[in-house]
């Protein structure tokens, strides 16, 4: 007597048992009625991104970001991520944002004070998770033209995705930083101290 498979399930001859993608699953090999393989339910590789493990994350972004420390902030990201800066119109590569951001925030003469609210994590499977949260800003950036600026982000929100990279890193894929009011930024004396919250 013949039995229809289920949808699931797929055989080793058809081309498509294979996804292809690693972070996906791996499908469990069982016999068939008649002898033959059939790929059955997918069980995971790796364990679902947890809540903490992401939390973790955003709070070694803003370390980094605040301690000036360039390579580790840039390693945040994917290559292929993109970013909404909370004063940027619109979308660009992050490769262009941390460009800048090292140049205005990192050096010497800059600073960056960062306190978070409660950060929100819904985690969308193995390897992938969104983090969003709202911040009070601090920042003095020094232009190009070497004039520096003492910015107030009262109420700032951010949503960031994490992605698991090929190693099973967390790294950023996509971030989107906006203020729920107007940000406060006044043109600072060229003696003035750096101040710091």
């Amino acid at each position: 007597m013949l039995r229809r498979l289920p949808l699931w399930r797929r055989r080793a001859n058809d081309g498509t048992a294979s996804t292809g993608k690693q972070s996906l699953a791996r499908l469990a090999v069982s016999e068939d009625l008649d002898g033959s393989k059939a790929y059955a339910v997918p069980c995971s590789i790796m364990s679902n991104i947890s809540s903490d493990d992401v939390r973790a994350e955003v709070k070694k972004f803003w370390d980094f970001l605040s301690r000036k420390l360039k390579s580790q902030f840039a390693e945040m990201y994917l290559s292929s991520a993109t970013v909404f800066a909370a004063d940027a119109r619109r979308m660009e590569p992050a490769r262009l944002m941390l460009v800048r951001r090292e140049r205005e925030l990192l050096g010497p003469a800059s600073s960056v004070a960062a306190k978070l609210g409660p950060i929100d994590v819904q985690p969308l499977g193995a390897d992938l998770a969104i983090a969003s949260y709202p911040f009070h800003l601090s920042i003095t950036r020094t232009r190009a033209s070497g004039k520096r600026y003492q910015s107030e982000v009262p109420s700032g929100r951010v949503t960031q995705v994490f992605r698991r990279d090929e190693k099973g890193v967390l790294r950023i894929i996509h971030e989107h930083m906006s203020s729920a009011e107007p940000v406060s930024t006044k043109e600072l004396p060229p003696t003035d101290p750096l101040k710091h919250v």
